[in-house]
């Protein structure tokens, strides 16, 4: 019997030594808010989402000054809302039940993260011109125990505490003249940005197999996150934004935005067990949104106004882990259905992320005070379909 039990923790050695660990295919971003989370991320060519819509592409052009403060956010899964409604029962004591409990989360995901935006601004100057600037930083936390005899390895575990600021711009070129009137007509339908963060940070990537664990061969700790701090002095953001017209209505009823961002340039990088990893690559994004007034078909003016059907293709040259082209496709629909003179306003957003289905809401009290919230899906497999993780995404701020 004894030499059964040697020969299985040996064959189980023997698994997890030869196979490939796949990883899980959690990804980390420098920003994510609730409701452009709501409307499946697609929002490079949506301009009229704040901040939200300049950290998705800095090339959107709002003419009206804004700040945020202590923009403050909390997202967490399914699992790990589990764990915390159960966090009496499980703080009784029973050992049986913590074990049982143990176990039920094989193969299941862990995740938190926390984010702090401790100020931002959008400032018009003249009419061409926005500058942009803020102070932030995000924590992001991913935890997983696989089946011991998985390829994925026996415990992921994933981690990075970022804070920094930004700066940046947008130029319209509506007011240029190069003495060409159709290089003018199409000129002015354009407007390009540049956003430069700034950030410290540090992350922990360690996929631990079986026999690692049996042969006392890891060692994680605050210290790996400690060593792992460093500094990139800039990381830029780039994007263009094209608005063509669709009717010869003053205040255009309606227009298609096309816009290209190019995020995260260069990458946040670590260095861990002497390798370099990438925590959040490079990414070229393309997008292109319908906008329609309807105004004109309902005759009110604080119901159904900035309403949107946006489609998006993020990282073109697939330069994260997976390669799964329906997990970079997102839609998004997205209305301001009720303002009632910018003291209370409704914003609803439903959305595809990856083919997951997404829900958006902001509201906003008294013309200062923002609540959203966003129920989405996450796929953590190599493809589209494979597996699934149901998240939560909930912030508040202050500002106008």
């Amino acid at each position: 019997m004894v030499k059964k039990i040697f020969l299985c923790v040996i064959a189980i050695i023997a698994l997890n030594v030869i196979a490939f660990p796949l990883n899980n295919y959690e990804h980390f971003y420098s920003f994510q808010s609730p409701y452009s989370i709501g409307i499946g991320k697609a929002t490079t060519a949506i301009e009229i989402l704040g901040t939200e819509s300049f950290m998705a592409n800095p090339a959107s052009f709002s003419q009206k000054f804004s700040f945020e403060l202590l923009l403050a956010s909390v997202s967490l899964n399914h699992i790990t809302l589990g764990i915390i409604n159960d966090l009496p029962s499980l703080l009784s004591g029973d050992q049986n039940l913590i074990i049982s409990y143990a176990v039920d989360l094989v193969g299941k995901p862990i995740n938190f993260g926390i984010g702090l935006g401790l100020l931002s601004f959008n400032i018009p100057i003249g009419g061409d011109l926005i500058l942009r600037l803020g102070i932030n930083s995000l924590v992001n936390f991913f935890f997983e125990i696989h089946n011991p005899l998985s390829s994925a390895g026996f415990i992921d575990l994933l981690g990075n505490i970022t804070g920094g600021g930004y700066i940046g711009a947008s130029y319209s070129f509506k007011n240029i003249s190069t003495g060409d009137t159709e290089v003018d007509k199409h000129l002015r339908l354009l407007s390009i940005g540049i956003n430069l963060k700034m950030a410290i940070g540090s992350g922990i990537v360690e996929n631990t197999t079986l026999d690692e664990i049996v042969l006392r061969q890891v060692n994680v700790s605050g210290k790996d996150i400690l060593s792992n701090l460093q500094t990139t002095k800039f990381i830029p953001d780039i994007g263009i934004l094209y608005k063509l017209p669709l009717d010869n209505k003053e205040g255009n009823k309606q227009r298609i935005n096309i816009a290209l961002s190019v995020k995260d340039i260069g990458g946040f990088k670590i260095t861990v067990g002497g390798n370099e990893f990438t925590l959040i690559p490079t990414t070229f994004n393309l997008g292109v949104a319908y906008f329609i007034d309807l105004y004109d078909y309902i005759g009110s003016e604080i119901t159904f106004r900035q309403n949107y059907i946006s489609l998006d293709f993020h990282d073109l040259f697939f330069q994260r882990r997976d390669k799964d082209f329906f997990k970079r496709i997102h839609i998004g629909l997205s209305s301001e259905v009720l303002n009632f003179i910018d003291l209370f306003s409704l914003n609803l957003g439903v959305g595809l992320n990856g083919g997951y289905p997404t829900l958006g809401v902001a509201l906003k009290f008294l013309g200062i005070i923002k609540l959203s919230g966003s129920v989405y899906t996450e796929e953590l497999g190599v493809y589209a379909g494979q597996d699934p993780d149901v998240r939560y995404l909930i912030s508040a701020s202050i500002g106008w």
